[in-house]
């Protein structure tokens, strides 16, 4: 898997470091800030509630703000690998493993997870909008905000009317979204109708096609019966947890493995890997759920999550609609104890957010949440650690425009060993219409516009993308601009840049929708249309030089080429094909491997074969 990688020291022993990776699970360059502390595994929870008494959980028909789980892309996060806050969107997220086996080509790794974006505003025709918990793979079917880290999918149902002067109705399946084991999801263009109207049928299949995430999966069949990641593993239904189906939601564990040697495993308590071993087994009794696994002595090791139940009532005050909150029993996790005997226990508020950890070292780290003006989104706004003796807090102001869709969030850490406090401003856009990207990133500035550094960023995004302007894939990194010292207003300083082109191609699909006017769709031969996406492959990294005010001259160009660009049945393009005339799925999805690398000096003219052409 190729990597890029920014790595700047913080400024004046500052503990926040700043890391743009294009990293192995979600393979898209993304800005990376992280607070290093010397703590062991951290856990947190949630739970919610809804005052109509909703029973059931809501599969997603979009990932948005309020329900982007894992780290998110071309974002930023405070805290250790254990527990972070999201600062785009203010979610906790907390990871704690369990197990991790080598085994056949593929490890088995099993643990459980804490993510705090699972909330979804509905809008039911015919019904107020309410508040509701996403459906999810909780721990057991009452569970809250915590998860296995196993994979699982989603997808919505729904029925279609005729209609005035039509006969007849229809069935549609849509909002297909694969959630992998780092908690990132995928959403995939898969989707079909069919139905009548006066006894003439009609219907449309997308059964296959890229994540729009731009990040190489690839899905096929709706219910994702498999999706294949840009290393051609395939992942299948497989496991068990506290997710199921429902009348209008699909819900499915994925967690059979393969890889492209035929090497299977089932990630999931009581199966076995890819040797035949059955790495971590299950046990619930009342409000216990016993994990158990094996040392590399063979001992017997026990992890045990300790339930309860709490009441859960939401005040998001909604601006823009008369919104019903929720308010409901749910279970949560009170504390983990693990091998050793040490625990971990959780305290909660009346939303269900996590507001303490404890630890065993006998410190804790404690979160502060408020919602947002409009009430649309609840985010952490401080985050204190304390070791057992001393307390540092970060905290997170944010800023949103009137006029807008940009906003800031303004991080303020704990004062360095010199007891100056320094102030991060992270500026954020929703430049794909659907969830923020990172614009810039400034430290200390001062009252007049000047500070010593910053960084600035640029994307491809839709529907900058001609030929194909109906493009809606997540937005592209095009460039990181870097400016040292500058000037009253950002003005001047000393200014370098890096550029990147993409791979590109063309996938087929149907752009039909026959749920409000079946009586047009009935008897039609429809025609399929080419979206152009990426795999999100880096083909090209261009240098500059530092230069006053500018970007000096070009220094350096990285060219690489891919499997799926030299040899037949990788990727998306069947043999003989240009790549942007890809159709389906015809190989072995491995879209990740670089086979060729040529670095240039910047007096080379190099010609890209990515979104730099359109």
């Amino acid at each position: 898997m190729t990597r890029l990688r920014l790595n700047e020291s913080a400024l004046n022993a500052r503990a926040n470091s700043i890391l743009l990776e294009r990293s192995d699970s979600a393979r898209n360059l993304y800005h990376h800030g992280v607070i290093h502390l010397c703590f062991a595994v951290i856990l947190c929870t949630i739970v919610f509630s809804d005052n109509r008494l909703f029973a059931q959980d809501s599969a997603p028909s979009e990932v948005s703000i309020t329900n982007r789980t894992g780290d998110v892309p071309y974002s930023a996060q405070i805290g250790t690998q254990f527990e972070h806050v999201e600062l785009s969107s203010g979610n906790l997220i907390v990871t704690i493993p369990f197990l991790h086996l080598p085994g056949r080509r593929m490890s088995f790794d099993y643990g459980i997870r804490y993510d705090a974006a699972y909330w979804l505003l509905i809008n039911t025709p015919g019904v107020s909008q309410y508040w509701n918990v996403e459906m999810r793979n909780w721990l057991t079917a009452s569970t809250l905000g915590w998860t296995s880290t196993q994979p699982y999918s989603t997808s919505t149902t729904a029925t279609m009317a005729g209609g005035t002067g039509c006969q007849g109705s229809g069935t549609r399946q849509d909002s297909e979204i694969f959630t992998d084991s780092e908690g990132t999801k995928h959403v995939f263009p898969i989707n079909y109708q069919s139905g009548s109207c006066q006894d003439v049928g009609f219907s449309f299949y997308n059964q296959q096609g890229p994540s729009i995430n731009q990040d190489g999966f690839w899905g096929t069949g709706y219910g994702n019966s498999t999706v294949i990641g840009p290393d051609g593993t395939q992942y299948s239904a497989g496991g068990t947890s506290g997710g199921s189906s429902t009348t209008t939601n699909v819900f499915a564990d994925m967690a059979t493995m393969t890889d492209t040697r035929g090497n299977t495993q089932v990630v999931s308590p009581g199966h076995t890997d890819t040797v035949g071993r059955t790495p971590i087994t299950e046990s619930t009794n009342g409000n216990q759920m016993v994990y158990t696994v094996y040392d590399s002595s063979g001992n017997q090791q026990k992890y045990t999550v300790n339930l309860e139940s709490i009441a859960v009532s939401t005040h998001f005050d909604y601006t823009y609609a008369q919104v019903s909150e929720y308010n409901a029993t749910r279970t949560t996790v009170a504390s983990v104890v693990l091998p050793n005997g040490q625990s971990y226990g959780f305290t909660y508020d009346s939303y269900g957010d996590i507001t303490e950890i404890t630890l065993p070292t006998g410190g804790y780290v404690s979160y502060v949440w408020e919602n947002t003006p409009d009430g649309s989104l609840r985010h952490v706004a401080s985050r204190t650690v304390n070791d057992g003796n001393t307390s540092s807090t970060w905290t997170m102001a944010y800023t949103y425009s009137q006029s807008s869709s940009n906003y800031t969030v303004t991080l303020t850490s704990p004062a360095d060993p010199q007891g100056t406090v320094h102030n991060t401003v992270y500026s954020f856009s929703y430049l794909d219409g659907i969830t923020p990207q990172i614009t810039g990133i400034v430290y200390d500035p001062q009252s007049n516009g000047s500070f010593v550094k910053g960084y600035s960023m640029t994307y491809y995004q839709s529907p900058s993308f001609p030929p194909y302007p109906e493009f809606t894939g997540t937005a592209l990194l095009k460039s990181i601009t870097t400016t040292l010292n500058a000037g009253s207003g950002g003005s001047g300083g000393t200014v370098s840049q890096k550029q990147y082109d993409y791979d590109v191609f063309a996938f087929e699909r149907y752009d039909v929708d026959c749920s409000k006017n079946l009586e047009a769709c009935a008897g039609q031969t429809f025609t399929p249309e080419f979206d152009a996406i990426s795999a999100g492959d880096v083909t090209a990294i261009r240098e500059y030089s530092a230069g006053t005010g500018a970007p000096g001259a070009l220094v350096r160009q990285t060219i690489r080429t891919y499997l799926q660009d030299t040899t037949s049945g990788y990727g998306m393009t069947p043999a003989g094909l240009n790549p942007l005339k890809r159709v389906k799925y015809t190989g072995v999805n491995i879209v990740d491997r670089v086979v060729d690398e040529v670095v240039y000096d910047g007096s080379v003219t190099c010609t890209g074969t990515g979104f730099d052409q359109f």
